[in-house]
């Protein structure tokens, strides 16, 4: 969702590589001059993660209703995102086994098969615990995040939450699935121990795949000023747009939590910067983590000042 991809780009011995955003597409003159209905069914097609969160948040930026079942349509959407990563992704660089049949299922079945029959601790000490002997794919996940790396490895500073200022003024934010949910005790708990790292993200991730589980409703709302509010698995999407008389786009910005993670002393560059041996495997481990929804390639050339 932010541009046409990231690079990586390794620079000399011993330093962490470099990450090079791709320029975004400039997308306001592209759906400048087109009925918001239009523009509204094009963002999706273009960009093609989060589909359904980019068309809820077009519509509410272009003053369009909601269609039916748009609520419940967010709601599979990040839960599926959140399965992806629980049930392929992350076991894939952790040498875990991939569990595709986890896709198959949904509500109190699907949160048991992840996580077991406890729901997750509310203190740091009782999910450990739970870590080191729980047998449920999704925990043996969270344990081998947790050991990957050390206390104060791959974390950024206390960024502001996404949308606690101007989302699109091109400063750096924690614009993650942390955002929803910082004030459960357990984060809490990992980030003084650990700081805002990888276990502090993925924990975050987890907590939010049992709430949308059970029921829970991701929250997409439109603020005084017009700007759209969406949530989505990697954080929150950000949609500002105006028409005219004749319901024709007349600008169109957006802001994603790519574009956040990947603004100067933002996120994905900070935590590339306390990665201990940056070695091509951690590097993506890292970076399945943080889950950019941009592809990243890694350029093995050594960067040219």
């Amino acid at each position: 969702m932010a541009g046409s991809g990231l690079q990586l780009r390794w620079t000399k011995a011993g330093a962490p590589p470099r990450l090079i955003p791709e320029a975004a597409m400039p997308i306001g003159a592209f759906l400048s001059g087109r009925p918001a209905a239009e523009a509204a069914e094009l963002l999706p097609r273009i960009f093609n993660v989060c589909a359904v969160t980019q068309r809820v948040a077009a519509r509410l930026a272009l003053d369009l209703p909601a269609l039916p079942g748009d609520a419940k349509a967010l709601q599979a959407e990040i839960l599926r995102e959140h399965v992806l990563v629980f049930a392929l992704r992350w076991p894939g660089h952790l040498g875990l086994p991939q569990r595709p049949d986890l896709l198959q299922q949904s509500g109190e079945a699907l949160r048991h098969a992840l996580f077991g029959a406890a729901t997750l601790p509310q203190s740091l000490t009782a999910f450990l615990d739970l870590l080191r002997r729980g047998e449920a794919p999704g925990l043996a996940v969270l344990n081998g995040i947790e050991r990957a790396f050390a206390p104060g490895e791959a974390t950024c500073d206390a960024l502001p939450f996404a949308g606690a200022g101007d989302p699109f003024n091109g400063a750096p934010s924690e614009n993650s699935a942390v955002g929803r949910h910082g004030a459960h005790p357990l984060l809490g708990d990992i980030e003084a121990i650990y700081g805002r790292g990888p276990f502090w993200r993925a924990t975050a991730r987890a907590l939010e795949l049992e709430a949308l589980a059970q029921g829970w409703q991701p929250r997409a709302r439109q603020w005084a000023d017009g700007t759209a509010e969406v949530a989505a698995a990697r954080g929150t999407y950000f949609c500002r747009a105006s028409c005219d008389d004749q319901g024709r786009v007349t600008g169109f910005a957006r802001a994603t939590p790519t574009d956040h993670g990947t603004a100067p002393r933002g996120t994905m560059h900070q935590a590339l910067a306390c990665l201990n041996d940056p070695s091509q495997a951690r590097v993506d481990l890292l970076f399945a983590i943080l889950d950019p929804c941009a592809p990243v390639t890694h350029n093995p050339e050594p960067a040219h000042a």
